[in-house]
């Protein structure tokens, strides 16, 4: 995938793919932590965890 010019190693991708994976991980713990709490108060927050997960 070579974009204006520059190449993106194979390693590059595996680094921003385990980034985005741990983003989402702690993402939804997050989300899961606060659904605990509140779940009723947070329908938006649902919704956006299921377009994200």
């Amino acid at each position: 995938m070579a974009e204006s010019g520059k190449i993106i190693t194979l390693k590059e991708k595996e680094v921003t793919y385990n980034l985005i994976i741990k983003l989402k991980n702690i993402f939804s713990y997050l989300l899961s932590i606060s659904f605990i709490k509140n779940y009723c108060m947070h329908p938006l927050l649902f919704f956006l965890a299921t377009l994200l997960l």
